[in-house]
């Protein structure tokens, strides 16, 4: 395992210092979240992401509703699945 070093400003650093123990994780999603801003086919994960890693009351997660260009894209491939399966690849 690696070890870095940050300067964050001090609101960053306290809610970082509540959540240590899942640093890995919550930079993991980070870096996976920048990653889908940069495909149009994971259009709108990205904001859902960004909003879960806040840790939002329960209502606020209950009341999520896709973007519409997610939403599209969560019908293709919910039709698709019925019609052929879905793939990895």
């Amino acid at each position: 395992m690696s070890s870095i070093t940050l300067d964050v400003p001090d609101e960053v650093a306290e809610k970082l210092n509540a959540l240590a123990d899942r640093w890995p994780r919550i930079l993991d999603l980070g870096l996976r979240a920048l990653s889908a801003e940069a495909s149009s086919e994971y259009e709108g994960v990205a904001d859902v992401l960004e909003l879960l890693a806040t840790l939002p009351p329960a209502e606020e997660v209950l009341g999520l509703r896709a973007a519409p260009t997610l939403q599209h894209r969560i019908q293709e491939l919910l039709e698709k699945s019925r019609r052929s399966g879905l793939s990895s690849g």
